[in-house]
């Protein structure tokens, strides 16, 4: 056989836009072969691409590709819930329509206000999602006919007489109600009124629909109402009117109150809101006597409620509801934002004092004779003596031990909670050996503690002793001496101001300053130098007015502190409670940082501001306080006493001396608040 042998070629170089032609030529056994082959030659320029060209355009790919990605997620996103949105609104629709179709007298939650045979909760299934259904269905009682608590007519209303009561309605209305058998102007005997005893106009249904197996998280939400043929509701039901305000006494909007009432001829079991004035207001509800249990509570606040007779606690003092015939019962509760308590327990030495018994009680009642509080609790701190009391009600607080005596407490007390707020406080123990006293002393116009206070206690038995109140506190109460004092020496003057303050207009008072008849925005007033005479362990930021008027706004007044070892810095670093320039002192963050501690000059800077150019915050008093070691401020205290009676007399500095006599019986704790000299 023949194989023809292999031939390599190299070109180094053809001109441009020729065809190369090669031709072989052999000879075997005499016999000539000629091949020729034509090649076409592609001449290119481009010699690859770098690393850095790819990378880039990789990049560029990339963001093309993730951005057209995206915008198809987000079209197909939109598209997915807008029919999400559609069958809701299907699902809304009918059920309107369905409620629109019962008897009227039907149309409610079953134990709800007004009562009736829907839940107020359901499900369905659609395309293969779940939808959750929730029914709301409010009485209301509408001026225009006169309301449940009364009015006087007005020039399109007029009285009818239906089944011997007599009734307010509107003038359209009379035709309807004469028709159903009541007869025109006030029944036989009756002396008149404006009540629509009769509250219960029309209904307002609320209809939520939301697909739980989408991730949705705001319902979709439409409104509707209906109204009876003729007469409203039952003339013998009654009103009741629930107001829920906090510690301000303003009121708490979308604060969840559960009526459950069991002995009344409907039975009631449901949860309501209160509107923006605080009020849920329940008409044409069945009349009881102490039948209706009520609880108030709202996310992050604390509760309230109506209570019955127990064994604990045999006489409350918020019984339950009654609702009379014809007639508005009004109850109130007070909540506000939870507020938290953290206690460490330690001795003299600042040593922590693990596992300690505590009695912490509050000062709110629940109950009379005997008297039960609201709060009053056994406790054990842990190993390092440390406690945490979490959602606690804004109160006074004191604190006592079973194993201790407690000669001290930082800051003063009883302790002192604000709504909202999270306070920390040092419980000093020490041995338990017979009775103990401890005394604190307070500034009468401020609740300030008196530092240096001479507390002197006698009896006839010839006890005599006499304590000194430690550390105490720092106070400002007059800054018309105006600006330019570097270090704090004169008591009515500070270092300097925004110029947008007032402290010569009312003195005593610091106030935005008024330009052109309104208040200007916001202002803010750096105070001197304190000397606090070496290193102290500072405890709480408070002034006065605690509260200002609403309209200035949530933040109206402001602090902040800056701090230094040595009086000559040059750099004065003003920080907020967290020990960054970011947060600022409110009356809720009282706690001064620790990052203060040790240092011996302080001073602050106020912030004023307003949300309503017709009002300006007010701040007449400023106080700091503060400890040495573990001396508690403005306390003093005695032990090893014997039981019997004893006189105590108060002296300080500025102040009218305080007398009283005390029987002493075990260990106790007595607030001495000492009136200033005029």
């Amino acid at each position: 056989s023949f194989r023809p042998p292999r031939l390599t070629l190299r070109v180094n170089s053809v001109e441009k836009s020729q065809d190369l032609s090669i031709t072989f030529r052999s000879a075997r056994d005499d016999v000539l072969w000629y091949t020729t082959l034509v090649m076409p030659v592609v001449h290119s320029s481009k010699q690859g691409f770098s690393i850095a060209e790819v990378v880039v355009a990789l990049g560029v790919f990339m963001v093309l590709a993730v951005g057209t990605y995206s915008s198809i997620v987000a079209i197909f996103q939109v598209v997915r819930n807008s029919q999400v949105r559609i069958i809701e609104t299907g699902i809304a629709n009918e059920q309107l329509e369905y409620i629109r179709n019962m008897d009227y007298h039907d149309v409610g939650i079953i134990n709800g206000s007004p009562p009736g045979i829907l839940e107020r909760t359901v499900t369905t299934t659609y395309n293969g999602q779940q939808y959750l259904i929730t029914r709301t269905i409010r009485n209301v009682d509408d001026p225009f006919d006169g309301t449940v608590t009364g009015q006087p007519l007005s020039s399109n209303q007029t009285m009818v007489c239906h089944n011997t009561t007599t009734i307010i309605i509107g003038l359209p209305a009379e035709s309807g109600h004469l028709a159903h058998g009541d007869s025109a102007g006030m029944c036989a005997g009756d002396s008149g009124g404006a009540q629509d005893l009769l509250a219960a106009d029309y209904k307002v249904i609320q209809i939520e629909v939301l697909c739980t197996s989408c991730g949705q998280t705001n319902p979709l939400i439409i409104n509707g109402r209906i109204s009876p043929r003729f007469i409203e509701g039952d003339p013998n039901n009654g009103a009741l009117f629930i107001q829920v305000f906090d510690a301000n006494a303003q009121p708490v909007s979308g604060a969840d109150v559960h009526v459950y009432a069991t002995s009344t001829s409907s039975t009631y079991d449901f949860v309501d809101v209160t509107d923006n004035d605080g009020y849920l207001r329940l008409v044409d509800m069945s009349p009881g006597i102490q039948a209706y249990h009520l609880t108030v509570s709202k996310d992050g606040y604390t509760t309230d409620r109506t209570m019955t007779s127990s064994v604990s606690n045999p006489n409350p003092l918020k019984l339950p509801a009654s609702v009379i015939s014809q007639s508005v019962t009004d109850i109130s509760f007070s909540i506000d934002l939870a507020s938290t308590l953290v206690l460490d327990t330690v001795d003299n030495a600042c040593n922590a004092v693990g596992s300690a018994p505590l009695n912490i009680q509050g000062t709110k009642r629940i109950g009379t004779s005997p008297v039960v509080l609201k709060y009053d609790q056994q406790v054990v701190t842990d190993g390092a003596g440390n406690i945490t009391l979490s959602t606690i009600d804004w109160d006074q607080y004191t604190v006592t031990s079973s194993a201790y005596d407690v000669f001290g407490t930082i800051s003063d007390f009883p302790i002192t909670v604000q709504p909202g707020a999270t306070h920390t406080a040092q419980i000093l123990l020490t041995a338990d050996i017979g009775d103990s006293l401890l005394v604190n002393i307070r500034d009468a116009s401020s609740a300030a503690p008196v530092a240096n206070a001479s507390v002197t206690l006698t009896s006839t038995l010839g006890y005599a002793n006499v304590k000194i109140t430690g550390v105490g506190s720092w106070r400002q109460t007059d800054w018309s001496g105006g600006s330019g004092q570097s270090v704090y020496i004169n008591t009515d003057e500070y270092s300097a101001d925004s110029g947008n303050v007032d402290v010569v207009t009312s003195p005593g008072d610091v106030t935005l300053r008024q330009s052109g008849g309104v208040y200007i925005t916001s202002g803010w007033l750096e105070s001197s130098v304190i000397d606090f005479g070496g290193a102290v362990e500072y405890l709480n930021l408070s002034w006065q007015p605690v509260g200002q008027l609403p309209q200035t706004g949530t933040t109206s007044v402001q602090f902040q502190l800056a701090s230094s070892p040595t009086q000559s810095t040059s750099t004065w670093n003003y920080l907020g409670p967290d020990g960054t320039a970011s947060t600022f002192y409110t009356g809720t963050t009282p706690d001064i940082s620790s990052i203060h501690d040790g240092d011996q000059y302080l001073r602050y800077r106020m912030y004023l501001s307003t949300a309503s150019s017709t009002y300006t915050p007010t701040v007449s008093d400023v106080i700091i306080t503060y400890t040495n070691s573990c001396t508690p401020p403005g306390q003093a205290f005695f032990d090893v006493l014997a039981s019997g009676d004893y006189s105590m007399r108060v002296t300080a500095t500025g102040y009218n001396p305080f007398e009283t006599a005390i029987t002493m019986s075990g260990d106790q704790m007595y607030s001495v608040d000492l009136v200033p000299l005029p």
